[in-house]
This record gives structure tokens, C-alpha cells and sequence, in this order.
């Protein structure tokens, strides 16, 4: 497992390469994925429950994309 000083470079590193204009959503995702389930509208319950999905299948999901989804 990787230490946190690691885990912290890599997290950074990940989000220097973002493009500034997915910024805005990629933090929305963080603040959704970060929060307690107990804690989540069910709208968000969804889209975590669909980014989850995604992820685990290896597939890149866009906010805008879950939106429309939902």
C-alpha cells in the first residue's frame, strides 16, 4: 500500500494534468465520492453508484455525461 506522502504526489501530479476547463466537475465528483454514503441525496447516491460501476469497468465518465443519465 502506498504511503500517504505518495498517495498525496500522485493526487497532485493527477490533477496538474486535468485540463483546466474539467476542473470544476472533477471536484464535484471528489466532494460526492468523499462524503458518507448516509450523507448523500439520492440523486448522488446514483451517480456514485453509476461512477463506481464505471470505474470498476475501466470506462471514463464525464459529469456531464452522468447527468444526462440520471
Amino acid at each position: 500500500m502506498m504511503n500517504q506522502a505518495k498517495i498525496k504526489e500522485e493526487l497532485y501530479r493527477t490533477i496538474e494534468s486535468i485540463p483546466i476547463e474539467r476542473l470544476g466537475e472533477v471536484l464535484d465528483f471528489i466532494k460526492v465520492i468523499s462524503r458518507d454514503p448516509a450523507e448523500l441525496f439520492p440523486e448522488e447516491l446514483k451517480e456514485l453508484a453509476k461512477a463506481r460501476k464505471e470505474v470498476a469497468e475501466g470506462k471514463f465518465v464525464t459529469l456531464e455525461e452522468l447527468e444526462r443519465d440520471l
